[in-house]
């Protein structure tokens, strides 16, 4: 006779509908903290919720609807001076591709245009697009013969004194883009652009007034925000610095007649390929720091529901576990600082019990003695999560391998990162994140190729995952309890490396940054209660 599959249900799927079963949670949630009755509840004597609203789930939604931010960049440099360029041939390459998608036979279709005319949204109806042929006149004639085709595309721009320019995105003829004319009647005019560049410059530009119209996300305000102030505060600003301070303070898009600078002639303006540099590479560089934030939440997101996705039950309490293991559970001191606490069925209680006299001590002098009712903590082995600790935002959950403690702390800034509402997201950090990545690249260059092989890898602990801004501030708040505050304690000894950059700039704005977190923000927080 076949057995029945059984599976096993999270914890949190019995609580959320108020079931306790044994071996789980305790059954009476005004009870969580009998030595402190009252401590964790409102006048009414309700339960307080005390973790704060996730800015990850608030911010991530928002950019995720900028289509250019979500475009893949497989191999973003590093180095910030070689962005621009490799983000625009990204952009290229998946307009190309859309090109074809849309015109399998390579030809020009009103699906073609009406994919130009989307692009160029903020400015609807201002911009003329239409396909001429090479019998609608002499310019389209000429065009026609230059990109070897019956047909092109001209696109018509309002100002100043109205921009014609033609293109084909499916011509296989190398052409120096530019101003043509007929040999033999120079009359006949016609500025002959690449329309992949054009409509990549415009897509920029689009996305940049999307993200500066998009008020809900600090992190993104921010970086306009010093750039605006970085140019008004130089000395010798230049037209094109004027030009992205006017677009970021009167927050209106960059006209597309921007996309190209002009040459005074006797005959006029006339527009030559491209934006200025000055105003490409500024608008590029905004684009770039804009985007470095959206993979930081991407990246962090992705991370997320990887664990929620994950098979892994180091965050399910155990059945039948023991009667005295239980009895300890409900004993532990670690119950006036958490939810609920569980012990793996084979774990030593006496390393336990050092374990509890280090974290209070340790909690007490740092952390203002908080305690967090909304927090599981679960002492497990976790050999086949390779990692000697894991902190679960979604469920609220701490886990620390009893037999290697010292991930500890590490895990416990996490938690403090998500209980207040991910504070790594939060713009007073982002001055930490961008010295850290820097002092980690720098010192990633004295280190081994293998390990520099790694980083660029697929594995896990890839570049990627040490530069998740919440593993940051995990790893900083370990610099700043052990290299500035000398903090001695065995839920402390990280393996210095390369995650732990060398740096006095670095640990300068870790200083400033944790100091009046842990004794000012944190000290005065709903949360600091055990004191």
């Amino acid at each position: 006779m076949k057995s029945k599959k059984t599976y096993q249900i999270p914890d949190s799927y019995y609580s959320y509908f108020g079931i306790y079963v044994s071996g789980t949670e305790k059954q009476d949630d005004m009870a969580l903290f009998p030595d402190a009755p009252g401590k964790f509840f409102s006048e009414s004597d309700r339960i307080v919720t005390l973790a704060r609203e996730s800015r990850l789930k608030s911010y991530f939604p928002v950019l995720r609807k900028i289509d250019l931010l979500s475009l893949n960049y497989p191999s973003l440099p590093r180095n910030p001076s070689q962005r621009a360029g490799y983000v625009k041939k990204v952009i290229r390459s998946s307009l190309k591709k859309a090109f074809y998608a849309i015109s399998h036979d390579g030809k020009l279709c009103q699906a073609c245009l009406d994919f130009v005319s989307k692009i160029f949204y903020l400015a609807p109806g201002s911009v003329s697009i239409c396909i001429c042929g090479q019998d609608d006149d002499a310019a389209s004639r000429m065009v026609c013969r230059l990109f070897g085709s019956t047909e092109a595309i001209r696109i018509t721009f309002p100002e100043p004194g109205s921009i014609t320019v033609y293109a084909n995105p499916f011509s296989r003829r190398k052409i120096k883009y530019g101003r043509y004319h007929l040999r033999q009647d120079d009359s006949v005019k016609a500025h002959v652009i690449d329309l992949l560049s054009l409509l990549a410059d415009a897509s920029v530009l689009n996305a940049l007034f999307e993200s500066l119209t998009c008020s809900s996300v600090p992190l993104v305000q921010n970086v306009y925000e010093c750039c605006y102030t970085e140019i008004m505060q130089h000395p010798q600003r230049t037209p094109d610095e004027m030009q992205i301070t006017e677009f970021i303070r009167a927050k209106k898009p960059v006209p597309y007649e921007r996309l190209f600078h002009f040459l005074c002639t006797q005959n006029g303006m006339v527009p030559l390929e491209g934006m200025s540099t000055g105003l490409s590479s500024g608008l590029y560089k905004l684009f770039c720091e804009v985007l470095e934030i959206f993979q930081d939440l991407s990246h962090e997101n992705e991370y997320r529901e990887q664990m929620t996705r994950s098979i892994a039950t180091a965050y399910m309490t155990k059945k039948n576990i023991p009667e005295s293991i239980l009895k300890a559970m409900e004993q532990t001191g670690f119950l006036h600082y958490f939810k609920y606490v569980e012990f793996d069925e084979d774990t030593d209680m006496d390393a336990v019990s050092a374990i509890e006299k280090e974290f209070v001590a340790m909690n007490k002098e740092y952390f203002s003695g908080s305690v967090f009712p909304d927090v599981n903590i679960r002492f497990r082995k976790l050999g086949k999560h390779k990692a000697s600790g894991l902190y679960y935002p979604s469920l609220n959950t701490l886990c620390v391998d009893i037999r290697s403690p010292s991930s500890f702390m590490h895990e416990y800034f996490h938690m403090i990162d998500n209980q207040l509402g991910d504070l790594s997201l939060e713009v007073g950090f982002q001055g930490v994140v961008k010295q850290y990545k820097d002092a980690f690249l720098k010192g990633l260059e004295k280190e081994s190729s293998s390990v520099k092989k790694k980083m660029e890898g697929c594995s896990k602990y890839n570049i990627n995952y040490f530069f998740r801004r919440a593993e940051i501030f995990a790893r900083c708040g370990e610099i700043y309890l052990m290299r500035i505050l000398k903090a001695e304690s065995s839920l402390l000894q990280p393996n210095l490396g390369y995650a732990y950059p060398e740096s006095e700039a670095l640990d300068s704005l870790i200083q400033d940054y944790y100091q009046p977190l842990l004794q000012e923000k944190l000290a005065h927080s709903v949360f600091a209660k055990a004191c």
